[in-house]
């Protein structure tokens, strides 16, 4: 035991290091999406800044979307169209930045600022699960293999049940093809939404992912105290969930 301390003591400088650049690297690649993401402006004032990362309220979309590459526009524009049927572009003009949205087989470009409230809500995220799965990670230590944090509160807000249930569908898709690309990624959400717990079941139930591919934390109040109660839930095989608390979602308490 002590000959082990001794041997540790001295390579307690590499270990620390090592601790630093695992601590490093782990919290640069942890994402925030605030649960009121920015109001979309019909332009914005062009800045020659570099902006490598979507902030927590997207108010850097535009400039963000600007600043790709033109690889990475097509490839954004190619994920969206995909899985949410239009394209988001960003369009300089007259030293202001604008950002459009074009649906699928329409050719006329819409201002983002005229369309509805939820399409500049669900477009941080969006941007933001792109930017994981398709950006180049930096700063990888060998042998190492440091997750992906993606953190949404809310993604729900604003969003009507078709559109709860299609983002659902899309965070699973982005889930599995990070798997896919051997990227680990988790997605914590932090929702109030039955559309979107209710969504993932159904996933389950049809074998789109596995019941362990995910997992419920619910917090309650305690009768008569300021104590928090944390319990834990699942689904089974049929997309059922297990030790859910009767009438979580009842109009009445």
């Amino acid at each position: 035991k002590k000959y082990r301390d001794l041997l540790l003591l001295t390579k307690i400088s590499l270990i620390l290091y090592n601790l630093d650049d695992i601590l490093d690297t782990t919290f640069r690649r942890v994402t925030y999406v605030e649960p009121i993401r920015a109001s979309v402006q019909r332009y914005y004032r062009s800045q020659d800044i570099a902006v490598s990362e979507l902030d927590s309220k997207g108010e850097n979309l535009a400039m963000f979307i600007r600043n790709l590459s033109d690889r990475e526009k097509t490839s954004l524009e190619h994920w969206t169209s995909g899985e949410l049927g239009l394209k988001i572009e960003s369009t300089y003009n007259g030293g202001h930045v604008s950002l459009s949205i074009t649906f699928k087989d329409s050719k006329e470009a819409y201002n983002l600022a005229d369309m509805g409230f939820g399409f500049s809500q669900v477009m941080p995220i969006l941007v933001q699960i792109w930017s994981i799965l398709n950006r180049t990670p930096k700063g990888q230590i060998p042998n190492i293999t440091t997750p992906f944090i993606c953190v949404i509160e809310q993604p729900e807000l604003h969003l009507h049940p078709r559109l709860q249930a299609k983002l659902a569908e899309i965070l699973v898709r982005a889930a599995l093809a990070a798997k896919k690309a051997e990227i680990e990624l988790f997605l914590l959400l932090e929702t109030h939404s039955e559309v979107i717990v209710n969504k993932i079941g159904l996933l389950t139930a049809e074998k789109t992912i596995e019941k362990e591919d995910s997992s419920i934390v619910l917090f309650s109040k305690e009768i008569n105290s300021p104590n928090t109660k944390v319990e834990f839930s699942e689904y089974d095989e049929s997309g059922s969930l297990q030790n859910w608390p009767y009438g979580f979602f009842d109009f009445e308490v």
